[in-house]
């Protein structure tokens, strides 16, 4: 419990440090120690209002692809289920970020196109925990 605890608090003791060592030294010291522009600051302010309807439309696009396949392969098995499945090992198989590039590329650059394209990405988890 205490190994899982201390490595669970990574994390957090460093984004904490940071955060300390952008109050302490400034944004100029924090750029030439770790190269970065406000490190602290671009974690916690690069969520801007415009980012979480996108977020949320695109976890529920996920959820209710990934739920309705899930329950689908579960209930009916058989090869319908081998399939599904299938489709689902292929696309973690596959990088996402690939994926995410070819499709924007056809489909061209925009909120409206990534929307679906982020959601798409994550119904394999949805599916395979809803199947289980």
């Amino acid at each position: 419990m205490k190994h899982a605890f201390r490595n669970a608090l990574i994390r957090i003791v460093t984004m904490l440090g940071l955060e300390f060592g952008i109050l302490l030294s400034g944004v100029v010291v924090t750029e030439t120690v770790f190269s970065w522009q406000c490190v602290g600051r671009l974690v916690t302010t690069a969520i801007t209002q415009r980012d979480i309807p996108v977020v949320q439309a695109a976890v529920v696009i996920g959820d209710l692809m990934g739920i309705s396949l899930g329950i689908i392969a579960g209930y009916r098995g058989g090869r319908l289920d081998d399939i599904i499945m299938r489709l689902a090992d292929i696309q973690l198989a596959f990088p996402f970020i690939l994926l995410a590039i070819m499709v924007l590329v056809v489909l061209g650059p925009g909120v409206w196109n990534l929307i679906p394209v982020l959601g798409i990405g994550q119904w394999v988890t949805y599916a395979r925990i809803a199947r289980g």
